[in-house]
């Protein structure tokens, strides 16, 4: 409590005393059931996902175990310069809207008498850690240790609230182990701790509406801490009444893809020898024992930057796996801003001639104020976070649950920037050993996300599709227009023109195997770039055949035959759609009918009329279906007289000659003629 709270405290107690009212008297009521339906947004088990790790100045640490949140001090922990004040705990992700019932358990575990801290389950709409609560409340239930010369004349150890109304309530206590319950009603809150199975009201007073985050912390101030160890454990937190607001993460990526999507990560290589590449579920870099610099960079590296800017504030994670690993290896794996001077996370591996005289293997930040916070660590596996506030960094690492703080330190990047992970060394600090590190499950909690987006239309079709793409979120260069490279699976197809962030690009689409592939767009000025996937079909052949035979006659009926097949597989009546035209030889025209005999197969009947015409009649076949272009097909046949109709006078006139030669035969017989020679 800083001297113009404990002003106001005198004040207050002062006035009750001279009421002959004294300190308050505990009201107890039956201890509140939780409603554990209500409890899914918050949970009691104090992870990463429900809770963020807050602390303030310098010694004060938190750590998270078995469902337990342990904050401690240690006996050189001191304010925040700008502050005022110095802390740690967690604070919910989640915001609590309307009314709420909220209660922690806490435990002494190294608790001096008198030494200046306070434990307490708070409800602040923004984070907890941004003043010495002179002005603005922590809108708090304590359990608090006034220090040697905080508020004389009162206990040392008691309960108390802090809310819009000042510091009341105050209650003595010798309670090491206990339970802080906090309510909301309307535009009041009160405070409980828990005796006997029973919530005993310590004072109920103003607060504020607005949604809030919840908090479980310790703290204290300079003028008032006894510079004793103290360690605080809390657990089995509860939200038994209130509506729990969680706000999904402005960009997710698992990462466990079996590629990297070219519309959201570039990979990023420095050097010879590094591999970046999708492997079981991450992303992997992998360093070979003869990587080497690129000359320039002086460097080599492998990783991901974001196709997307971020901007404003930010709170981003990525989660690091250290496949192969060897101490001192000389590498380094970050979470990073990708823009440079690229300020990073890092886990790192200290090469043989570095950092001499420092653990090996360590954590740390390096923003504008060169390596700092370097934490011993054996992880082998782990989470790094990077949030940025103004023209501040902060680094944090996943321990137990629990972010741990680095180091906050200024940045230079203040506007919109490129995130990334990455994997990197030198050759004067190199191993020489493979190094294997892989990447999953990158969040950005908060920040404004720009997404540069590239559009197709249509976005699949056969080899030689004509595709309009469109581009918007393209930042414009400060020189004027700028040239946008636009490529086909890395294949150069023509350059667009960037002038206000929009173009427009049309292509047809290249030769290249039937699957998805990606249309990219990249401006080199502006380091921006945005993909589009494009799916290529297969290109389907129609093709038919007509068969009929090729000589009739009048009144017989020809069978026309037609086979139909997509890319080789026979069609039916469903798919194809057939037309069957036939042309006579005096030039008029009959449409078929066709049925369906199977296997691709058609067939279609005409009858020849008895009249004829005679000639030569063709039948155009015309198939069609949707997508595939038409195919065509034509056949034709004769229709002639039959031989007897067309040769009846020459057949009749040798009939009556040769019934007329029987007949002279005859009667030359008869009248003795041949007789008479053969006697």
């Amino acid at each position: 409590m800083n001297r113009r709270v404990r002003a106001c405290f005198l004040i207050t107690v002062s006035v009750i005393v001279m009421l002959g009212i004294g300190l308050t008297k505990p009201t107890p009521t039956e201890a509140a059931q939780p409603n554990h339906r209500q409890l899914a947004s918050l949970g009691d088990n104090f992870n990463s996902s429900s809770w963020v790790a807050t602390q303030a100045g310098f010694g004060p640490s938190v750590i998270a175990a078995n469902q337990t949140v342990n904050v401690s001090f240690s006996t050189n922990s001191a304010n925040d310069p700008s502050l005022g004040i110095f802390g740690a705990g967690v604070s919910s992700r989640c915001t609590v809207s309307g009314d709420f019932d909220a209660q922690v358990g806490f435990r002494l575990l190294n608790w001096t008498f008198s030494n200046g801290v306070r434990v307490g389950l708070a409800s602040t709409p923004g984070p907890f850690f941004t003043s010495d609560f002179a002005t603005t409340p922590p809108f708090a239930v304590e359990r608090t240790s006034l220090g040697p010369g905080d508020t004389p004349g009162l206990p040392r150890e008691v309960y108390l609230t802090h809310f819009l109304d000042g510091v009341l309530g105050v209650t003595p206590t010798s309670d090491s182990s206990g339970s802080l319950r906090l309510v909301r009603s309307g535009g009041f809150e009160t405070g409980y701790y828990l005796s006997s199975g029973n919530w005993v009201t310590i004072h109920t007073g103003p607060s504020i509406t607005q949604d809030i985050h919840l908090d479980i912390v310790a703290w204290s101030h300079d003028y008032t801490f006894s510079h004793t160890f103290v360690k605080v454990a809390f657990a089995n937190f509860t939200l038994s009444q209130g509506s729990a607001i969680c706000v999904p993460p402005v960009f997710s990526d698992s990462l466990n893809g079996n590629s990297i999507n070219p519309a959201v990560w570039k990979t990023q290589i420095t050097g010879t020898g590094p591999v970046v590449a999708a492997v079981n579920q991450s992303i992997v870099t992998t360093l070979p024992s003869n990587s080497q610099n690129d000359p320039i960079a002086q460097g080599f590296g492998g990783g991901s930057t974001s196709v997307c800017l971020l901007g404003g504030d930010f709170d981003m994670q990525v989660n690091f796996r250290l496949l192969l690993w060897p101490q001192s290896s000389g590498v380094r794996v970050g979470l990073l801003i990708m823009d440079a001077p690229s300020p990073a996370v890092e886990r790192v591996g200290w090469g043989s001639t570095e950092a001499l005289g420092t653990p090996r293997e360590v954590y740390l930040t390096h923003f504008a104020d060169n390596p700092q916070g370097g934490t011993a660590t054996s992880d082998l596996s782990g989470t790094l976070r990077m949030v940025r506030s103004g023209s501040l960094l902060t680094g944090y690492y996943l321990h137990a649950g629990v972010w741990v703080q680095i180091h906050t330190g200024p940045t230079v990047n203040t506007g919109n920037i490129h995130f990334g992970f990455s994997a990197w060394s030198h050759n004067a600090i190199f191993l020489g050993q493979m190094i294997k590190v892989g990447f999953d499950h990158f969040v950005v909690n908060s920040g404004q996300l720009l997404c540069p987006s590239l559009s197709v239309n249509p976005t699949g079709g056969p080899i030689g599709t004509k595709v309009q793409t469109q581009a918007s979120g393209f930042p414009p260069s400060k020189y004027g227009p700028d040239q946008v490279i636009v490529s086909f699976d890395n294949m150069f197809l023509g350059i667009a023109t960037n002038t206000n962030g929009n173009f427009s690009f049309t292509f047809n689409v290249p030769d290249a195997q039937p699957g998805l592939h990606f249309v990219e767009a990249n401006d080199s000025l502006t380091s921006t770039s945005a993909a589009a996937s494009f799916t290529v079909t297969k290109v389907e052949t129609l093709a038919i055949s007509l068969d009929v035979g090729t000589l009739y006659f009048p009144g017989d009926t020809a069978a026309i035959y037609t086979l139909a097949t997509l890319s080789g597989t026979p069609l039916n009546s469903t798919t194809l759609q057939l037309q069957l035209i036939l042309t006579k030889p005096d030039g008029s025209n009959a449409t078929l009918t066709s049925s369906f005999v199977g296997g691709g197969l058609f067939k279609a009947a005409y009858t020849i009329p008895k009249a004829g015409p005679i000639g030569t009649y063709a039948i155009l076949a015309k198939a069609h279906v949707a997508n595939v272009q038409d195919a065509s097909a034509l056949a034709t046949f004769e229709v002639k007289l039959s031989w007897l109709s067309s040769q009846g006078p020459a057949v009749i006139t040798a009939a009556i000659a040769l019934t007329g030669a029987t007949a002279v035969a005859a009667i030359v017989w008869r009248t003795g003629i041949f007789r008479k020679k053969i006697d």
